[in-house]
């Protein structure tokens, strides 16, 4: 049995049309879950749970949670695609990096959630401070190459000590597991070469053994099947573009530019409210900076982030929750 969820306010997605293709073809009961916006209960559960570790908008994906949990009981065993892009693509971004530096301002530039320095400021922590730790970790690597140096972190830190929060957060209703990180299989994926991954060519293979069908059905992100030679093209044009970071995120914010929140909108009034009533807040972080933040950008992404952490900060301290003000609003 298989199941799909639909993001709140959207059309019907390319992923719930090739899921269901998927679904016929393997000949396996298929369903949907149409998820609702979050609201701040929703919310609420979600720091309880978490801590803080799952951002706030992952939160509309709880009832897909209790769906299944209500649907199945606690017995069932949920399998995911966890760990495919991670395994099967190259990760390798097969750049010259002449110095450790330079790898942990590639790092930064291709993974930060929003600008670093923004972070720096926020939380009075020195540029030359954090690049330096930064360094450290990445020179206890065994690798010698700076290009595996960078792989090793997108496993590790970027998959394993983030990404698996997620995982986490589905483990409190029932076991979740992915085959892709089974150890026989994780040691395999990792032990082959580089060039065999490099525009998905052991990722389409690897797809068409199991099932030349399934392959043939496109990929939803990009609305191509990953046999046509189209994917190809557009795949290496993505890599070659994703080897300058700048440019990468320049038009990333093109595409995503109208995907911000208005300046009156609950979160940032949420965010305003937690900044100026609480005021053990002034001992962790500049609140001036983190104000100057909110006047600077609206990015739905960088917003989310700040009133996760601000939400956990209350929530591990156990201070007054500032979400119980709007459990029944609608929030994202």
């Amino acid at each position: 049995s298989s199941l799909t969820f639909e993001y709140p306010q959207s059309n019907e997605s390319l992923d719930l049309k090739y899921a269901g293709e998927t679904a016929k073809q393997l000949d396996i009961k298929w369903d949907t879950v149409h998820l609702e916006q979050a609201c701040g209960l929703d919310i609420k559960q979600m720091i309880k749970m978490k801590g803080g570790m799952n951002i706030i908008s992952n939160a509309s994906l709880l009832p897909f949670i209790y769906d299944i949990e209500k649907r199945y009981a606690k017995n069932v065993v949920f399998f995911s695609g966890d760990g495919g892009d991670k395994l099967l693509p190259n990760l390798n971004p097969g750049k010259i990096f002449r110095s450790p530096g330079d790898l942990c301002k590639y790092i930064l530039q291709r993974n930060q959630l929003m600008p670093y320095q923004d972070i720096l400021n926020i939380l009075r922590i020195s540029k030359g401070e954090f690049l330096n730790e930064l360094e450290n970790l990445i020179t206890k690597y065994p690798e010698k190459d700076k290009n595996q140096k960078y792989v090793h972190f997108m496993i590790y830190e970027r998959a394993m000590r983030w990404l698996f929060e997620g995982e986490d957060c589905n483990r409190s209703s029932f076991w979740a597991v992915t085959p892709f990180y089974s150890r026989e299989f994780f040691e395999l994926a990792m032990s082959i070469d580089d060039s065999l991954k490099k525009n998905h060519i052991l990722y389409r293979h690897f797809l068409t053994t199991l099932s030349p069908t399934v392959a043939a059905i496109p990929d939803a992100k990009r609305n191509m099947s990953i046999l046509s030679p189209s994917y190809k093209r557009k795949l290496q044009i993505i890599n070659h573009i994703n080897r300058y970071p700048f440019v990468a995120s320049v038009i990333k914010r093109n595409i995503n530019k109208s995907d911000v929140y208005i300046n009156d909108s609950l979160q940032i009034k949420i965010i305003n409210e937690i900044i100026d009533n609480t005021d053990v807040l002034s001992y962790l972080c500049n609140n001036n900076k983190l104000k100057s933040l909110l006047h600077k950008t609206y990015d739905k992404a960088i917003i989310d982030n700040v009133l996760t952490v601000l939400l956990g900060i209350e929530s591990n301290l156990n201070l007054t929750q500032t979400i119980d003000k709007f459990l029944y609003e609608k929030i994202v």
